[in-house]
């Protein structure tokens, strides 16, 4: 039997391609005692009933749970962000995968948030394969799009396995997490 968090499970997936155990847990099991056991109960369930097919990706080294095509690793990294800052009590005014700005950049994602009742956004880039091209962002940034319409520029956050990044000397303000996003409150959620 389907239930209500079943389906709203299910329109994540259809919405954000896929989820882990560990996202689906911090998502919808967040206040639950053994919310973890809980969300791999429940992904199995609707695995074996054949509406979610399931395959593990050795780059995260997490199963990964969708309906039509497995997520790719960068988009798995991002959830996990995702998820990360929903367990730890942001609200999300928007978020969007591969966020396309003119011919400028294309962010692996923008998210707009609230923490505490302060605001930020930030553009979103999960290195794997390559080191982020901040020059883009220069670039946007003397564009001014975002800072006419909103009166400031995204913080660009990098979800990266090195920290070996020039933050200082940009227009704009730079974060730095690892994959294990351990340092997300302390970097990103401090105004």
């Amino acid at each position: 039997m389907m239930t209500d968090r079943d389906n709203n499970i299910i329109q994540f997936i259809d919405k954000f391609d896929g989820i882990t155990i560990n996202q689906c847990a911090k998502l919808f099991f967040n206040n639950a005692n053994y919310g973890k056991d809980l969300a791999r109960k429940r992904l199995k369930k609707l695995s074996d009933n054949n509406v979610l097919k399931y395959e593990d990706d050795w780059v995260t080294n997490q199963r990964v749970y969708f309906i039509k095509k497995k997520p790719s690793s960068h988009s798995i990294m991002l959830l996990n962000f995702y998820s990360e800052l929903i367990e730890t009590g942001v609200e999300i005014i928007e978020f969007q995968k591969e966020y396309k700005i003119d011919n400028i950049c294309r962010p692996d994602g923008f998210i707009v948030f609230q923490y505490h009742n302060k605001g930020k956004m930030a553009f979103i880039e999960i290195d794997m394969s390559h080191k982020t091209d901040l020059s883009k962002y220069e670039k946007l940034y003397d564009t001014e799009l975002f800072q006419r319409e909103y009166n400031t520029f995204p913080e660009v956050i990098i979800i990266s396995s090195t920290q070996n990044y020039e933050t200082k000397g940009h227009n704009f303000s730079i974060k730095i997490l690892d994959y294990s996003l351990n340092q997300l409150k302390d970097k990103i959620l401090y105004f």
